[in-house]
């Protein structure tokens, strides 16, 4: 390939005009259908699952940096620390990959530009790739802004290009290209997404392809062409969530013996210009905190970490319990898990703040904000802090949610 995607000549936009309504064309459309419902039905699972595996790994790193604190000079002590710190890091990826897959994690997303951030991947995609990948880019002329969380936007990067890598295994060529593109409503009905300008990216290999079976298949968490024990099959289920969680699209199209090439519809946007802010202090306090969270290892280690850090904490295990003693004790702060029996999070805030309408409520949880939480965190005092999270992180996300001009990241858009 020679030139940007979705461009003529070197100028302007490409459009995407009315899809054709020809029998193979719907025949296409309904496809897409069934596989979008397919990898909903399934992402709904995968989100269950790391919900439940993200409260066991609060407790395990929590528990593990504190007995770290402790462990003194005792190297032998101190080594074993560091190694189940360092898997329950790998465990948290793997479960940051099914929220991905699900559209169930938290996104930071922010304008910029596309062509930029393929500069930037030329800085450590050809090690991670051998030298026997060359890499090639096409980038659109002008700057390629678009509204994403560019942590995430990477991670695609890096995702394709390894899948790439695994498809040459005796060498060849990685090509990225972007480009701009105008969809118009019909297609963007065929591609499942808003019409409206996106930024385009396409990502193609020379390897050895797939068969229409592994397409077909391809984005599905735990499907892979590897042998056992050789691969997660988290990769591309991991992109095809990020994208779709970004509002945009991507398809696939492969052949055995005549490469792969991956194609990314991201929305497009001007590009923000404005200096990220600096990190805010961690800070202690003395106020008094009811928390409440039904996992007990969960709620035995907050309110130990709360209390380090200077707070009068009462902790319970139930919403019912919770009511009962804020209608006779005065509290600061509500620290809540969203998924609990008989009442969620939500409807517990809901519950108190009926009585103390600025009840400052710090939400818990292993899910993402959008996907439980919704309209809630517009209300004032409002926080969420996703499971599993450091000291600091929970420090930091109390002195936010009592107002004490500490910033935590936007809340994600969900357009997907």
């Amino acid at each position: 390939m020679t030139g940007p995607v979705g461009l003529s000549g070197s100028r302007g936009a490409a459009r995407e005009g009315p899809a054709a309504g020809a029998p193979g064309e719907r025949r296409e459309l309904d496809a897409r259908l069934q596989q979008a419902q397919r990898l909903e039905a399934v992402g709904l699972l995968a989100a269950g699952v790391a919900h439940d595996f993200n409260n066991l790994l609060t407790a395990i790193r929590g528990y593990a940096q504190i007995a770290l604190e402790s462990a003194g000079a005792d190297d032998g002590l101190r080594e074993s620390l560091d190694e189940i710190l360092l898997a329950s890091e790998r465990a948290a990826d793997v479960t940051r990959q099914l929220l991905a897959f699900s559209r169930r994690q938290t996104l930071r997303p922010r304008t910029f530009d596309l062509n930029q951030a393929v500069l930037e991947s030329r800085g450590f995609l050809p090690g991670s790739l051998g030298a026997q990948i060359r890499v090639d880019t096409a980038l659109a002329p002008g700057v390629c802004g678009l509204f994403a969380d560019p942590g995430q936007v990477e991670q695609v990067l890096s995702n394709l290009a390894a899948n790439a890598r695994d498809r040459m295994a005796g060498g060849g060529t990685l090509t990225i290209e972007t480009g701009r593109i105008e969809l118009e409503a019909a297609a963007a009905l065929q591609q499942g997404i808003d019409p409206g300008p996106y930024v385009v990216l396409r990502i193609t290999d020379t390897g050895e392809g797939m068969d229409a079976e592994s397409v077909a298949h391809a984005f599905d968490p735990f499907f892979t062409t590897k042998p056992v024990a050789a691969g997660s099959g988290l990769r591309l289920a991991t992109v095809y969530g990020i994208v779709r969680q970004s509002g945009g699209a991507i398809s696939l199209d492969s052949t055995p013996g005549s490469g792969t090439s991956f194609r990314l519809l991201l929305p497009q946007r001007e590009v923000d210009v404005a200096a990220p802010a600096p990190p805010a202090p961690v800070l202690g306090g003395s106020e008094r905190i009811l928390l409440v969270e039904d996992e007990d290892a969960v709620r035995r280690l907050t309110a130990r970490l709360l209390e380090a850090q200077g707070y009068e904490v009462v902790a319970v295990e139930t919403p019912v319990e919770a009511i009962e003693l804020a209608a006779a004790t005065r509290f600061d702060l509500l620290a809540t898990d969203v998924v609990m029996p008989e009442m969620d999070g939500g409807r517990l805030a809901a519950r108190l703040r009926d009585d103390r309408p600025e009840l400052p409520v710090l939400f818990l949880s292993g899910y993402a904000r959008d996907a439980v939480l919704g309209d809630v965190l517009t209300a004032a005092h409002t926080c969420f802090l996703q499971k599993p999270y450091s000291p600091d992180e929970l420090a930091q996300a109390v002195r936010a949610t009592l107002g004490d001009g500490i910033d935590l990241p936007a809340p994600p858009t969900d357009p997907g």
